[in-house]
């Protein structure tokens, strides 16, 4: 075999996501491990995995806490290995939201040390009734703003990044940032456009104002992740259907006038020749 085209992949499972890290997390006995050989990929058992910290040459049997590499025990080759993150068996439990308002988010952590957080020692009591003490770490939400990540070092490897899961409505340029307010967006560029939508706690629908409110429609996030078209000048008759996130240009429908609402934000868009 030419071990050049073998190559260790690892699929990530919905549980092997915290919400407050951006990257996946290695969940023993639920992440998935293939052989991929010249593009065919065969499903490998956690017993055929041996791991290594990122960096050193020593292979084992078990991840260590950090970044490793992992492949695929094979008699005849050395697959290409993969990178994953290992930080213990419940990905839940590295990182917790305690509590969050409009200018702060405190999280309980197990083992990090967030830079630039306010650290407090915390004591909870477990199912038994059992003392569990722990750290929260309280930040200010402007370090999180228009997406941004938190850098947490992990102890001789890489570094992590937390971020807070999106919510709420943003519109995104071509390379992926976020804009507000007044835009002016040049008719060759709109198609570079995206929008998406994630309803939080409060606010599951938002409102377009299209050419000085000559048409009003409603939008609104359904149980199936789509959008319910609503007209406010027809008795909120349903007038369409669309994805919660895709291009701008479908959202406006072509119209070169909008005002986008949400809560006390807006996005009030010209299209330009």
């Amino acid at each position: 075999m030419d071990n050049k085209i073998m190559r260790t992949l690892v699929k990530y499972q919905p549980q092997d996501y915290n919400p407050f890290i951006v990257e996946p997390l290695f969940v023993p006995g639920s992440t998935e491990f293939f052989l991929d050989n010249q593009g065919e990929e065969e499903p490998v058992r956690l017993s055929r995995i041996v791991f290594r910290k990122k960096g050193t040459e020593e292979w084992v049997d078990d991840p260590v806490r950090g970044w490793n590499e992992a492949t695929v025990l094979c008699k005849d080759a050395e697959p290409e290995p993969a990178t994953l993150l290992y930080i213990g068996d419940d990905p839940k439990k590295v990182v917790s939201l305690v509590e969050k308002n409009e200018k702060t988010i405190t999280f309980a952590t197990a083992g990090l040390v967030i830079p630039g957080a306010r650290c407090e020692d915390e004591v909870t009591e477990d199912a038994a009734g059992n003392d569990e003490h722990h750290e929260t770490y309280t930040l200010d939400r402007a370090a999180f703003a228009g997406g941004a990540s938190v850098e947490v070092p992990l102890a001789d490897s890489d570094p992590i990044h937390l971020a807070i899961p999106f919510e709420g409505f943003a519109i995104l340029d071509g390379e992926g940032k976020q804009h507000s307010g007044n835009m002016q967006i040049p008719f060759s560029e709109i198609m570079d456009y995206t929008y998406k939508f994630k309803a939080n706690g409060t606010m599951d629908r938002f409102t377009i104002s299209f050419n000085n409110d000559k048409m009003i429609y409603q939008y609104i996030l359904t149980d199936e992740g789509t959008l319910s078209i609503r007209s406010k000048r027809d008795h909120m008759d349903k007038v369409g259907e669309m994805p919660a996130e895709g291009r701008l240009a479908l959202l406006l429908q072509g119209i070169p006038n909008a005002v986008i609402k949400l809560g006390n934000q807006r996005w009030r868009i010209e299209i330009t020749e």
